[in-house]
């Protein structure tokens, strides 16, 4: 067994490979009266066109997303029937990446860990299921379809991605749904949900030799490895679209901007770049900001402007947000202030030593602290054992780099309007 140290904060993971390759990770606290367990699959609804042990295959979109919905179905009724009698809870989500099943009790952990283990491993799968769950599936497309804010937000996706798969809606769309067959379901299944394409997060006052040797002796009923390869187009660092205006049931005019960058073109490493971005993020949209005064004082917005990131393959996308009476003076304010910014050290030291406590506070809650190691497995495929040393040791230089790519970078907006 491996034991992860976190640097400068006295906390340890510990790390197990299991013979199928299914990868364990364990955090293990006393601050905590409940088990949480995530079970990652690395399949997601971007993965629509791969390689599979040397074969090529393509899939419908949203295939990942009925595939979970499915795989709760069990010979004996459905797994939400088994946790409800344990008093446990049971969810599952499909992001553009992974698909997580999440479970977490205060009693009976071994218990529910393997019954989780065992019904996304042993799937129930016939016609008359897949049938079933294709129109609770629609019902649910229909309601996002329905969602003016999240039709807002992939016509977004589609300004930015020219190819990048992340540009499509996560359960598809309509006619996607109605074309899934059993045998589309069965084949990703084949593909993806091996062990060894699963990583599995346990947090909470854990015996953690039992635990492991319960998952060894479980793991016997081993199935087959597989060998995947993601196969994509490449993605242009130019946007598909500069500009798109359009209306819709809305009270209020919001609009979308986006800074599109590719990550390989920094000498940064992956965790490295995001570091840096969500640094400059905060610099510049964070409460304490001048863009945070600007928006009080000045008021050409309405409330605040939000940042955030959008994450492709290899690209980021620097997206703000905000409604405004005037888009257009809007827009310009913000994008100026973009291509003006500069970096106050001062600023920066108090940022980078409120995120060093931040890490620490981080492991008083451990379930937050396992939901952010499964994200840094799904983003990166490891545990970040040295995020205090590379917040520490931030460059200036560097961070500047990266703040010119976004001053630089290919810029599309999207405004909607009210229909009246």
């Amino acid at each position: 067994m491996e034991i992860i140290n976190i640097k400068n904060v006295n906390e340890k993971v510990y790390h197990e490979i299991l013979p199928s390759g299914l990868n364990v990770y364990i955090y293990t606290s006393e601050l905590t009266n409940t088990y949480d367990m995530k079970l990652v699959v690395h399949v997601g609804s971007r993965d629509n066109h791969f390689k599979v042990n040397g074969k090529e295959v393509r899939i419908p979109n949203g295939v990942a997303h009925f595939l979970e919905h499915l795989t709760f179905n069990t010979k004996d009724g459905t797994a939400e029937d088994y946790y409800s009698k344990k008093g446990a809870y049971i969810n599952a989500s499909t992001s553009f990446d992974n698909t997580t099943y999440s479970c977490s009790c205060n009693d009976l952990f071994l218990d529910n860990l393997i019954y989780m283990l065992d019904f996304v491993t042993n799937p129930y799968y016939t016609s008359e299921l897949v049938e079933k769950e294709r129109g609770i599936i629609l019902e649910e497309i229909l309601m996002h379809m329905n969602d003016v804010d999240e039709k807002f937000y992939y016509k977004f996706c589609d300004n930015i991605f020219v190819n990048d798969t992340n540009k499509y809606q996560i359960g598809g769309i309509d006619i996607d749904v109605k074309s899934i067959t059993l045998d589309d379901i069965v084949n990703t299944y084949n593909c993806f949900y091996k062990k060894n394409n699963m990583d599995l997060v346990l947090t909470g006052n854990i015996d953690v030799n039992e635990t492991i040797n319960k998952l060894i002796e479980w793991d016997k009923k081993a199935i087959e490895k597989s060998i995947i390869e993601n196969i994509s187009d490449e993605e242009p660092d130019d946007v598909n679209r500069s500009e798109l205006t359009y209306k819709d049931n809305v009270s209020s005019n919001k609009m979308f901007i986006g800074y599109k960058v590719n990550k390989k073109n920094s000498k940064l490493n992956d965790i490295e770049f995001d570091l840096y971005s969500s640094i400059l993020l905060d610099l510049m949209f964070g409460e304490s900001s001048d863009m945070r005064l600007m928006c009080e004082k000045e008021q050409f917005v309405d409330g605040y402007v939000d940042g955030f990131f959008i994450n492709g393959f290899n690209h980021r996308v620097l997206s703000i947000e905000f409604e405004s009476d005037n888009l257009d003076y809007a827009y310009k304010k913000i994008d100026q202030y973009i291509k003006k910014f500069k970096i106050n050290i001062e600023d920066l030291e108090r940022k980078i030593k409120a995120s060093l406590a931040r890490i620490i506070i981080s492991f008083e809650n451990p379930e937050r602290y396992g939901s952010s190691l499964v994200n840094n497995l799904i983003k990166y495929g490891r545990v970040i054992d040295n995020y205090y040393d590379l917040l520490k040791n931030v460059d200036i230089n560097t961070l500047n780099d990266i703040l010119e790519m976004y001053k630089k970078a290919s810029l599309t907006y999207i405004k909607l309007l009210p229909k009246k």
